[in-house]
């Protein structure tokens, strides 16, 4: 998994010259933060599944094409636990 991670860093920050400080890296440990930060913060609202899954699939097309994912558009169900993916830039 590292050198995936290595390698996704190298393609997106390092061969576009762009400035490290300018992102911002946490991955797999996201969820363990957001809940710390709830445990923390004493709120009795967790964070929803569909955020997580939201979270997941944005990062996959991000990782997929990183000029073009910002403009897929997503919307929620009417439950609000799932997600549809209205248009996806190709």
């Amino acid at each position: 998994m590292q050198e995936e991670f290595d390698s996704l860093y190298k393609e997106l920050v390092v061969d576009c010259g762009r400035r490290e400080k300018d992102f911002y890296f946490i991955r797999d440990y996201q969820w363990d933060y957001c809940r710390q930060l709830s445990d923390i913060s004493r709120t009795d609202t967790p964070l929803r599944p569909v955020t997580e899954d939201l979270y997941q699939y944005n990062t996959a097309i991000r990782a997929a094409n990183s000029c073009t994912y910002r403009k897929t558009i997503i919307r929620l169900t009417e439950k609000e636990d799932k997600f549809i993916v209205v248009h996806q830039p190709s």
